[in-house]
């Protein structure tokens, strides 16, 4: 480690505990020390998210007798416990004032940039806790000191993104019984599954492993409930290794047809945007704003043999690429790639038209675009010719 690293230049920024250092969630400094380098990300990067893996409190480790070792973070506890409660709950108001800072932060900066946590898949138990999930895990909320539940209901995260590392079946922790209640605890936000690719193959431990179909009846299992909006693979290693063929599957079946991703409709609260806005006279207003919402007007021009259809050229920087679809008739209800006629990065497109108007036929064209998270958006406005 380099000398002028913070580890040694702010010593007492840490602790060590089992072979690794950490950042004293516990101090506040630390914490603003760590919301400043997101902002920084944040202000000089096109980023479309900000994501945090399963690390907040360190996962238990035990010592050389077998028991858990102690995190070593009471000092900080008595320094820095203002409301006096146990240390347990202390280590969980600190994750929470850390997220709740990183929210308002990137919000403050880039309403439209994404903040998900990918927790461990056990929330609590239900021997723990009667609102907890019918598993014996080891439970995020009590061991690594976060209650991602908490972050989910109160909106300081957009999405969430648990590791189910179990199979289907298993007795302490089922897979689909999982599935079934983070969507359940979502409170409005995205849920994205976490796959152990990793722990699959045909000479793995576990028999459940050795099943060359287990991912993808998960996969199945993902799609049979409307709150899971995709998954997530880990780990990009053992996706190279394609265990039974994994890779191929998703690739000729699975994941064959394009999808655009899912739209977030991000709760905004124009006080936490005029934090970093203050030139601006911004009333409060808690709304849901789609921030790529983008309307466009279109219309026809005569070329002589050509028609030309252009629509209004969005200024905002918002969009990737223009789809333009072409229906016959009216009924735009089922719009489809095949109806789609131009990908263009321009505002305009040209096409033939019947000479004789006595062989015209009418059609409707609808434009659609991506925005730079790869998320289509269909405009309201239509345009009804004869072509």
């Amino acid at each position: 480690v380099a000398e002028d690293h913070i580890s040694n230049t702010k010593p007492e920024w840490f602790f060590v505990y089992d072979i690794h250092k950490y950042f004293d969630p516990g101090i506040p400094e630390v914490r603003k020390y760590v919301v400043d380098i997101i902002a920084d990300v944040v202000t000089r990067y096109e980023i479309d998210g900000i994501h945090f893996d399963d690390y907040f409190y360190p996962y238990p480790a035990r010592n050389e007798s077998g028991r858990i070792m102690r995190i070593p973070d009471y000092n900080t506890f008595l320094d820095f416990n203002l409301d006096s409660l146990g240390i347990e709950d202390w280590r969980r108001q600190n994750m929470d004032l850390f997220i709740d800072s990183v929210h308002r932060r990137i919000k403050s900066i880039k309403p439209e940039v994404i903040f998900g946590v990918a927790p461990s898949g056990v929330w609590r138990n239900k021997s723990q806790d009667p609102d907890g999930s019918d598993t014996r895990g080891l439970a995020h909320y009590d061991y690594l000191y976060s209650d991602v539940v908490k972050w989910l209901k109160e909106g300081w995260i957009d999405c969430v993104a648990p590791q189910l590392y179990w199979p289907i079946g298993n007795k302490y922790a089922d897979y689909e019984l999982l599935v079934n209640w983070w969507s359940e605890h979502l409170y409005g936000k995205h849920l994205y599954i976490g796959h152990a690719v990793y722990q699959a193959g045909p000479h793995v431990p576990s028999p459940s492993w050795r099943k060359p179909d287990e991912l993808l009846n998960q996969i199945k299992i993902n799609r049979e409930n409307p709150n899971v909006y995709g998954s997530i693979f880990y780990k990009a290693k053992s996706m190279i290794d394609n265990p039974f063929g994994f890779c191929d599957s998703l690739k000729l079946n699975y994941y064959s047809d394009y999808v655009s991703t899912p739209d977030f409709e991000i709760p905004v609260d124009t006080l936490i945007v005029a934090e970093n806005q203050s030139d601006k006279i911004i009333e409060h207003n808690d709304s849901t704003t789609n921030y790529n919402s983008i309307s466009l007007k279109m219309i026809s021009t005569e070329l002589g043999k050509q028609l030309m259809i252009s629509w209004d050229h969005d200024t905002t920087g918002h969009i990737h690429e223009y789809k333009v679809y072409r229906i016959l008739g009216t009924d735009i209800e089922d719009l489809n790639e095949e109806d789609v006629i131009s990908k263009t990065k321009l505002h305009y497109v040209f096409m033939k038209r019947k000479r004789l108007s006595i062989f015209r036929k009418e059609h409707t064209f609808v434009i659609g675009y991506t925005d730079k998270f790869g998320i289509e958006h269909i405009c309201d406005e239509t345009l009804t010719i004869e072509i």
